[in-house]
């Protein structure tokens, strides 16, 4: 008798609990898209970061003279990121290569450790300088706002290019070191 009157609620849950999952079977997978030549997520990128910088421009209410010292900023501190997010890629190639190795030493595993607490001693200074900089051009408020549109491009870029948002390499491989 009771199952009687939670019958509907029972159907309504075991069908709210099938429609998302029959919905997402219809959806491509992530690995069924067709990747996009380096060409084209070049392209992709450069218009990304086209738009963000449009959008610096245009939301922080930045003098002449203030949006051009602004936008050398930006582009010397992204030069100064993009260095070192191929260096601490490059150390991710040799974590991987070297930790499968049977015969790693105690030291070589201690100098790779070095080198990656010296890259994120790096990427802390990095940071710092970068937030003094523009702290010389925008208020708090403002930098914080620009520090969020950031990610918010830097995930929408990760999603251009295919990777898994949670992952760094696009490759579906883990971050050893828990790098961004």
């Amino acid at each position: 008798m009771r199952f009687g009157r939670l019958r509907p609620f029972v159907t309504a849950a075991a069908l709210a609990l099938l429609v998302p999952a029959a919905a997402s079977a219809q959806q491509p997978n992530r690995s069924q898209r067709v990747p996009l030549t380096q060409q084209e997520r070049q392209e992709l990128e450069r218009r990304v970061r086209q738009q963000f910088d449009q959008r610096m421009r245009d939301e922080m209410g930045l003098s002449s003279a203030e949006q051009q010292r602004f936008m050398a900023l930006v582009q010397d501190f992204r030069d100064q990121r993009l260095e070192l997010s191929l260096e601490m890629r490059q150390l991710q190639v040799r974590l991987r290569r070297e930790g499968r190795r049977e015969d790693l030493t105690d030291e070589e595993a201690q100098a790779l450790l070095d080198q990656a607490a010296g890259l994120r001693d790096r990427e802390a200074r990095l940071f710092r300088e970068e937030q003094e900089a523009l702290l010389t051009i925008l208020g708090p408020a403002q930098l914080v706002k620009l520090y969020q549109w950031r990610e918010a491009v830097t995930q929408r870029l990760r999603r251009l290019q295919g990777a898994d948002p949670g992952r760094n390499d696009g490759q579906g491989h883990p971050d050893p070191l828990g790098w961004p």
